[in-house]
């Protein structure tokens, strides 16, 4: 063969090459920024007029712990529904609270809850029983990064079914940097619902507790703050 044949032949396979490399990896980013593409908050048409069983199963409770918070909101809502409302009219901070329980805040309504109800003691994530409850402001939840996982979990197409329980649950366990790098019980690859609650025994009461008042408040805020809306 012609060495300036063999040479141009050489050349021309390097070229092809490197073109089929580069197709390739254009492709590959164009569906990596496809999968991660924001939308807007998937339950942005959530309301808060009584429909907890719907809610719930919206935000991806977990069914062995629907039931349970569902039986609880219904006692709070029975023994303590009035004066939740009560307190959230009086409360210093209830311009502030109307904005943040009446989705006007700065994350939807069920993340901006954890600032009212969940106090943080000696590095643990704490929720409040309803007589304690006096909608202050939790400085935890300024470093909280429940943000991060709402935009990283939750807002983004392909997103779980249960990202808002997950996201609660990372919370409330004090998990988010496990949870954000899919790190353990906490990865999004091998999600297990029963296996999360062994690792973390505290896990289930403090979602139960926190939802079910959480179902209250938001429900109760929608008269108290939010002139029905």
């Amino acid at each position: 063969m012609n060495s300036r044949l063999g040479v141009s032949l050489g050349a021309m396979v390097l070229l092809l090459a490197g073109n089929a490399y580069f197709v390739t990896q254009e492709d590959f980013e164009v569906k990596s920024s496809e999968e991660l593409k924001e939308i807007a908050d998937p339950l942005a048409d959530m309301r808060f007029d009584g429909n907890r069983a719907e809610n719930l199963r919206r935000l991806g409770l977990p069914r062995s712990v629907r039931e349970e918070t569902l039986q609880a909101a219904n006692r709070i809502d029975r023994q303590s529904g009035d004066k939740i409302a009560l307190r959230l009219q009086r409360s210093e901070r209830n311009e502030q609270l109307a904005l943040d329980l009446c989705g006007r805040g700065e994350l939807p309504r069920r993340y901006m809850l954890l600032e009212s109800l969940v106090e943080e003691r000696n590095g643990e994530r704490v929720v409040l029983s309803v007589n304690q409850v006096q909608f202050r402001a939790q400085e935890w939840f300024t470093f909280s990064l429940v943000g991060d996982l709402h935009r990283s979990l939750e807002r983004i197409e392909g997103r779980p079914d249960d990202a808002p329980a997950r996201i609660l649950a990372a919370v409330l366990a004090g998990k988010e940097s496990d949870a954000l790098n899919s790190q353990g019980s906490w990865s999004s690859n091998d999600w297990d619902w029963d296996h999360l609650f062994e690792k973390e025994p505290a896990l289930k009461k403090k979602l139960t507790g926190f939802l079910a008042a959480g179902m209250v408040t938001l429900e109760r805020a929608q008269s108290a703050l939010c002139s029905g809306g």
